[in-house]
């Protein structure tokens, strides 16, 4: 399970860097991780730290809740829902909070 979940992070932090057209030498470099580090986090070869994570994820300017809803989608709907979730303020949070649980003490 742990290498298949290094594959995902892998593959995952590949697609988002050719996406910003960023070599991994230049990964490497502004996350201050070797290129080798970084081609074997790619390839799914090592496991990797949620600090190393977080410094290439800023990197490639992404979020660590959003990097994860990557890794792991969940059906469209689903992660639609999470992604306007993530763009509320706290307060609109509470109220759709609220909502959701009263929708759900209907649906009993």
């Amino acid at each position: 399970m742990t290498q298949n979940l290094n594959k995902k992070i892998g593959s995952l932090i590949r697609k988002l860097r050719l996406e910003k057209n960023l070599s991994q030498m230049k990964l490497a470099e502004l996350s201050k991780h070797s290129t080798n580090h970084v081609g074997a986090i790619e390839r799914g070869e090592k496991n990797i730290s949620v600090q190393t994570l977080y410094s290439i994820t800023h990197v490639l300017d992404i979020s660590l809740e959003s990097f994860f809803s990557l890794i792991d989608p969940a059906e469209k709907d689903t992660k639609e829902l999470i992604e306007i979730y993530f763009s509320l303020s706290d307060e609109q949070k509470v109220l759709i909070l609220n909502l959701l649980k009263s929708t759900k003490k209907l649906n009993k």
